[in-house]
């Protein structure tokens, strides 16, 4: 299913990320240029870390905003807790948000994956763009997202 999702959900050039995140909170990100190693560095990290795979390509090893090539999706992730009045109480009250948030807006229904912390959403794209012209867009989906959302 992972398999399924990242081909779907992540441009087939440039660089790919992965990073790691400890017990600590320190992320260190790692690079690979092919689907397969990908999936490899995946398995390895998260035996021990939690994982974050960036939805961007980069030009290089580097996750900086200025080397992302290109973009699959819009995405959201909705936090779950009580610690901040900026997350959701629960799961089921960023899911009825989330759905409310699709039919109002006349939006496809989103990739959903649970995050252990919360929900992500995708919205995939059936082709990959360039992040510059991905950022115009991405910019209008962000305001339309928190418009709305948490």
């Amino acid at each position: 299913m992972r398999k399924e999702f990242y081909e779907k959900a992540l441009p087939s050039q440039g660089v790919y990320c992965v990073a790691g995140i400890d017990k600590n909170g320190k992320i260190t990100n790692r690079f690979t240029e092919t689907l397969g190693d990908l999936y490899a560095l995946i398995e390895k990290i998260e035996a021990d870390q939690n994982v974050f795979v960036a939805l961007n390509t980069f030009g290089g090893h580097s996750r900086k905003a200025e080397y992302a090539i290109y973009c699959k999706s819009f995405f959201v992730d909705l936090d779950v807790g009580t610690d901040n009045p900026k997350k959701y109480p629960s799961k089921d009250a960023a899911l009825a948000d989330l759905e409310d948030f699709v039919r109002l807006k006349d939006l496809p229904p989103p990739v959903r994956v649970d995050s252990g912390t919360g929900i992500h959403a995708y919205w995939l794209f059936d082709k990959a763009v360039p992040t510059s012209e991905w950022r115009t867009y991405a910019v209008k989906f962000k305001q339309l997202c928190q418009d709305h959302l948490k």
